[in-house]
């Protein structure tokens, strides 16, 4: 047997205090005159072995009961006996995420978690040694504390946006747990144990360590969030209608009719609409609004009304509208200047280059490139326009007329596409256009046929084999004047005849301008930016009016003052590569500066993970448990946590306490009964 609080022992000294009593009875004689006492010392004769008996075990009685209650207060257990020499160290738990927002019949669930925490600390010894964990990491939760002091860290956990995998968790406690064979390892996890992060088959415990998993369940778990936003279109033009989609999720068992949505873009209301979400479904729809008629950025907010979860309410993001669209042409000396000719308005920033004098970082602030009458590609130049492609730009390839084979297909084979002379001389017309693809959507009124559509006196035979491509305007044979294929966020558009008079007459036709037109216009690649705090992948920016020194650094600024710093930053293939860690707490709007002029405005949203509101059920922990030897889980949402309920320990208290009852009641029978 041991004690839990030995300190108490020394109260055993008052033992003394009985048997005083006893030796020295503190009563009050009064003399009583007999004429005879000749009986008296006959009846004091017979009584005294009696009295002496009854004292005795009043003596006993009283002795026992100080001594039950002395040792029922210094907790005497029954433990491991090669444990209970140790002290105990006690690594805890709390999630704090977003998700312990849910409420109880006794409050908010991170409230609750930091009073379990409490009482845990306190169902210890003060001598032992504590450590906090939370979804934050703080560096200064990476050590050993007393108990006052983790007490202290209690109070000031809070909700965080962070969302790390218990496994994580497990291993990083693991790790701060010093292999001392003096002390115990503890590792508790409180948390309400939710699927996205409480990937417990994951975590393998060893011998050392005692695991103890504490749940806390919400009386209601729902939950309505905005799950994603994307415009119908990669196209943003001032002064437009523009469609934008959303997914709302509905996580509870209730049919949610008329749920209010609105968007606000640079904080005015711009549309609203009202959506009906059936019980555990999501919902994909969209909303109507019209562009702004200034350029710049545009800070826009997809709102919805929920409680008590609110975090994934509002979705920020940012999209950007442009006043003019970025074409390049990288021309052969000699060819036609039709290109120049069609982008001479202000609606284009137009810039003819030749090949001989490529400037390569003025190429990367494009939204379109035209390769026009190019016989030999450099390999410089191919390699770039190949990771510029796949990073977001439009390529128009209009071959020269006497071109090198092997040049052209070492560039096409990046695209499963190769190009085979000699030319092909039979004279053809294009033969039908699809109408279905996006380029040429709302362009015709009725389908062009005969005579009215382009015709071609020769062509290059190119070979597009991959299934990606597709055909936009068709020749005879299985043949094509245009194809087009996606790479990664841009496409390369291929015609199979130079813009030269001798090839037909595709380069008067009015087929010509309309299909480069909305090349041009289709290349304003204007994405939603905007950032998933705790994503750590890089973030990649055009910054196109910029001029890179390589010496300026960027600072993001968040729009209501609260937080400004310098992101580690790069540039590659013409773009600003922001690698965000962990500096972003707080969802809203950030402003990409340099020397105090806006660059960029980038949109922060919470994670989503805990939107979900899917929890690892009493089935599912038992399961868990069962499978590693010193596990086990504390159902104390509604209880006390106690020194038994967390320790392999068998309270003896409750026995003590009894028998202090039990000799108690003896000695009043005694004084009773034995007259």
């Amino acid at each position: 047997m041991h004690f839990a609080n030995p300190g108490f022992l020394w109260a055993l000294s008052l033992l003394i205090v009985p048997v005083i009593i006893h030796l020295f009875k503190f009563r009050k004689y009064r003399k009583v005159y007999f004429p005879n006492i000749k009986f008296l010392k006959r009846i004091n004769e017979e009584q005294r072995a009696n009295r002496r008996l009854k004292d005795i075990l009043i003596l006993l009685s009283r002795m026992i009961v100080t001594a039950a209650l002395v040792i029922a207060f210094a907790r005497p257990f029954i433990g491991n006996e090669g444990q209970l020499n140790k002290g105990n160290a006690i690594s805890v738990y709390i999630d704090n995420s977003f998700s312990m927002e849910n409420e109880t019949e006794k409050g908010v669930l991170i409230d609750l978690a930091r009073k379990k925490a409490e009482e845990l600390a306190l169902s210890f010894q003060p001598s032992d040694r504590f450590q906090l964990i939370t979804n934050n990491m703080e560096a200064r939760h990476q050590r050993w504390v007393d108990q006052q002091a983790f007490l202290q860290f209690l109070y000031e956990v809070d909700l965080s946006p962070s969302v790390i995998e218990m496994s994580k968790i497990y291993t990083r406690q693991k790790d701060l747990i010093q292999k001392d064979e003096s002390f115990r390892s503890w590792v508790v996890f409180i948390s309400d144990f939710q699927k996205s992060s409480a990937d417990l088959t994951n975590i393998s415990s060893t011998e050392d360590e005692k695991i103890r998993l504490l749940p806390l369940r919400s009386s209601e778990r729902q939950n309505l969030f905005i799950d994603s936003v994307w415009f119908e279109t990669p196209v943003r033009q001032i002064g437009l209608s523009e469609t934008l989609h959303f997914r709302v999720v509905n996580q509870s068992d209730k049919v949610l009719d008329e749920v209010p949505v609105r968007l606000e873009i640079n904080g005015q209301l711009k549309t609203m609409a009202n959506i009906m979400l059936k019980p555990f479904r999501s919902l994909d729809t969209l909303i109507h609004f019209t562009n702004n008629v200034e350029p710049g950025y545009q800070d826009a907010i997809l709102k919805i009304s929920d409680s008590p979860i609110i975090f994934d309410d509002n979705y920020y993001f940012t999209y950007q509208l442009k006043d003019r669209i970025r074409v390049s042409e990288v021309y052969e000396q000699g060819v036609s200047d039709n290109y120049a000719v069609l982008f001479n308005d202000s609606l284009f920033n137009f810039a003819r280059l030749s090949v001989k004098q490529i400037d390569l970082k003025k190429l990367a602030y494009s939204d379109m490139i035209v390769l026009n009458g190019l016989n030999k590609i450099p390999s410089g130049l191919a390699s770039f326009l190949t990771n510029w492609i796949k990073e977001g730009g439009n390529l128009l390839v209009s071959p020269g007329v006497e071109i090198d084979e092997n040049e052209y297909n070492r560039f096409f084979t990046s695209f499963n596409a190769s190009i085979a002379l000699p030319v092909d001389t039979h004279k053809t017309r294009v033969s039908e256009i699809e109408i279905r693809d996006g380029l040429y959507n709302g362009v015709f009124e009725s389908m062009p046929k005969g005579r009215a559509l382009p015709n071609i006196s020769k062509h290059y035979l190119i070979n597009i084999g991959d299934l990606e491509w597709r055909i936009l305007l068709h020749l005879p044979a299985g043949d094509f004047l245009l194809a087009v294929k996606n790479s990664g966020g841009g496409k390369i558009f291929l015609t199979t005849v130079p813009i030269d008079n001798s090839w037909g007459n595709w380069s008067r036709h009015a087929l010509f301008v309309t299909t480069v037109l909305r090349i041009a216009e289709q290349s304003i690649h204007t994405p939603i930016i905007e950032h998933t705090i705790g994503d750590h992948r890089k973030l990649a920016l055009y910054i196109p009016d910029y001029q890179n020194d390589g010496a300026t650094q960027f600072e993001l600024k968040a729009d209501d003052g609260s937080l400004a710093f310098i992101p580690s930053q790069h540039w590659k293939n013409g773009k600003l590569n922001l690698q965000i860690n962990d500096e972003i707490k707080k969802a809203g709007f950030y402003s990409l500066t340099s020397q105090e002029e806006q660059q960029a405005s980038i949109a922060f949203n919470y994670s989503r993970k805990e939107s979900i509101m899917e929890f690892l059920s009493p089935d599912d922990l038992d399961a868990w448990v069962g499978e590693h030897e010193d596990a086990s889980v504390l159902d104390v949402q509604n209880k006390i946590i106690r020194t038994n309920m967390v320790r392999d320990e068998k309270p003896l208290w409750k026995f003590f306490m009894l028998t202090a009852l039990i000799f108690l009641i003896f000695e009043i029978l005694i004084i009773k009964v034995m007259k």
